[in-house]
Order: C-alpha cells, then structure tokens, then sequence
C-alpha cells in the first residue's frame, strides 16, 4: 500500500463517524473530510491533488479497505460516502497507525 492511501485510509477513520445498520456497526465517512484533511481534492476534473485522491481511493477500494457506502441518493448530493471495512482497520493497526 503506497503513504498516500495509507494516509488517506488514517484520515478517514480519523474523520470517521460510527453508524448502527440493521444491527451492525459501521464505520463510514465522507470522502471530502478525508481528502480535506490531507489537503487533496475530489473533484471529478483533471488537477493534480484531485488524481491523488482518486488513485489513493481506488488503491483502498481495491484492497477491500473501503468501500461505498449504501447510501440512497449520495450521488445526487455531489458527495460520496464510504465505509472502512474490517480489513481497513486491521491494515491501520499493523501500520501502527491506530491502536
């Protein structure tokens, strides 16, 4: 996993919020808090901090770190909402990112 979406995955659980869904719990963010927090952007135009954050995202995504949030009508408010998976958390712990 490259700094930069080991990064990102560490802002996000810093920026995360913990939801009970049909009885699990759920660690879901919004993908601007953690983009924010490192200075990068989601902006779905070519600019150099917005691809870092895309990249750094599909790296997570593609890991099984996070996913997409179930979140009815995100795409209409123009932000996006995941989730960190279990896996997401244990790959913070053995960075030592998280206790």
């Amino acid at each position: 996993m490259n700094k930069t979406a080991l990064d990102l995955l560490e802002a996000a659980y810093k920026h995360a919020k913990v939801r009970e869904i049909e009885g699990q719990r759920r660690i879901m963010f919004r993908g601007s808090d953690a983009a924010n927090a490192l200075d990068l952007s989601t902006a779905v135009r070519w600019v150099p901090r917005a691809e870092a954050y895309q990249r750094a995202m599909d790296l997570l995504e593609e890991a099984g770190a996070v996913k997409v949030a179930e979140i009815r009508g995100q795409e209409l408010v123009g932000e996006s909402f995941y989730e960190i998976t279990p896996h997401g958390v244990a790959m913070l712990r053995e960075a030592g990112r998280i206790a």
